[in-house]
């Protein structure tokens, strides 16, 4: 994570738990719930939130569970 001045960079969050459990069993819609909470706790403990995002870039290894993402 970077931050600079207004800018703040997140890469690399996948879907643990605060003590670092794979958490979403598999389930893509269940994945990307646990991801964006660890991206909503990121951001806020440096006063952001999900509606400061500008730009997103989701990585899949099955293009088929991609609209299983966009519903979250």
């Amino acid at each position: 994570m970077i931050c600079f001045s207004d800018l703040f960079e997140i890469a690399a969050i996948f879907s643990v738990d605060g003590a670092y459990h794979r958490r979403g069993d598999g389930a893509t819609s269940r994945q990307t719930e646990q991801v964006l909470k660890n991206v909503g706790a990121l951001l806020a403990a440096e006063g952001f939130s999900l509606a400061d995002v500008v730009k997103a870039t989701v990585f899949a290894t099955d293009m088929g569970a991609f609209a299983a993402v966009n519903e979250v």
